[in-house]
């Protein structure tokens, strides 16, 4: 052997090898803190929202975190509106608000990646994302799927959402949009539609609330359609206030 060949046996210096090992070990540190931190984070009681793979023949403008994010948003805020307190002491003594539900709210959280460009770096095909999704699915018990399916013989679309528990995760439905049947026309009233039909199956009392608020003949509508799916015994003077001002607003 020559005596220069020896030069490409040589071991990295151990310097170099402490600052890699140090380096590599401070990234585990980062992915197992930010796993743990969703996961602490995360209440148990969380609904966590994810999309289904689109059909691949069907063409959409939007895509599936755009629709988790979309649905997300709605829900809430029509859960703010509905806390909000806004009324006036007048109409509190009249008993035209809403009943204030009882109940802690839902945390409801999109599976979806972080929009900060930092959850994106990857380290040997992981990235932070991915932590983040580990963390939060291993402390929720619920998820919400959503899924876009193609309407046969058109170009259209429709959307569904199906509620999973842990630990079968059988598939319960929550919603489909457009209610009527029928191809969506626009991505956000479509989204906005499911989002709603999703709260009623998750929090109706608190969807109430939104539509008491609204005080617009559609928002009238749909307490009138709401209040019978209510169990009577929960019922108290405030609600059929606000079911009478229901049917007064639509002239009825």
């Amino acid at each position: 052997m020559k005596k220069g060949s020896s030069r490409s046996f040589r071991r990295p210096a151990p310097k170099k090898l402490k600052i890699a090992g140090i380096v590599t070990a401070a990234l585990i540190v980062i992915f197992v803190g930010v796993t743990v931190y969703y996961f602490v984070s995360t209440p148990a009681a969380t609904v966590l929202v994810v999309t289904a793979d689109f059909p691949k023949d069907l063409s959409t403008n939007f895509t599936s975190d755009t629709l988790t994010n979309h649905v997300v948003a709605n829900l809430q805020k029509i859960l703010l509106q509905a806390e909000a307190e806004d009324l006036d002491e007048a109409t509190r003594l009249e008993g035209l608000g809403p009943r204030p539900a009882k109940e802690t709210i839902i945390p409801i959280r999109a599976l979806s990646n972080s929009p900060s460009p930092v959850f994106d770096l990857e380290w040997r095909g992981i990235n932070l994302n991915f932590c983040r999704r580990i963390g939060m699915s291993l402390r929720a018990k619920e998820y919400l799927e959503l899924s876009v399916l193609g309407v046969p013989k058109t170009d259209g679309w429709r959307l569904t959402a199906f509620l999973k528990n842990w630990p079968h995760f059988s598939a319960n439905p929550a919603g489909s949009a457009p209610q009527n049947g029928g191809a969506c026309t626009d991505f956000e009233n479509c989204a906005t539609d499911l989002s709603e039909q999703i709260l009623q199956v998750l929090d109706s009392r608190r969807l109430l609330n939104f539509y008491i608020k609204l005080k617009t003949p559609e928002g009238w509508r749909h307490v009138l359609e709401l209040y019978p799916a209510i169990p009577q015994s929960s019922l108290e003077a405030d609600d059929f206030v606000a079911w009478g001002n229901a049917f007064f607003g639509l002239k009825r």
